[in-house]
């Protein structure tokens, strides 16, 4: 389905939320470009949810089902958690740099 992976790309387009402290280091984005981000998100989430997906029919069984779906998920996280993390470890290098060379 196209709109997930919209969605996906949207999530990491937008980066570190910059309210949480441990992401001071990281390049963010500015606040109204991720917001802008979100609220496509968003827009994105109610049309899937719109699909009723909760009600299809399902050619596996409930076992199987759940079982890709939990891998899915989690491959998912642990994607995205490397993902903030290199945008954070990129940005403190960088920040390190700037300031050895004052």
């Amino acid at each position: 389905m196209a709109l997930i992976g919209r969605g996906k790309e949207l999530i990491r387009k937008s980066g570190p939320d910059p309210t949480f402290i441990e992401y001071r280091y990281a390049d963010l984005l500015d606040i109204d470009s991720r917001a802008v981000f979100m609220l496509e998100l968003q827009r994105i989430l109610d049309e899937v949810e719109a699909f009723n997906f909760a009600n299809s029919i399902i050619t596996v069984d409930d076992d199987t089902f759940m079982e890709f779906l939990m891998n899915n998920i989690r491959n998912e996280v642990i994607s995205y958690q490397a993902h903030i993390f290199r945008i954070i470890n990129s940005s403190y290098k960088t920040l390190s740099e700037k300031v050895e060379s004052l």
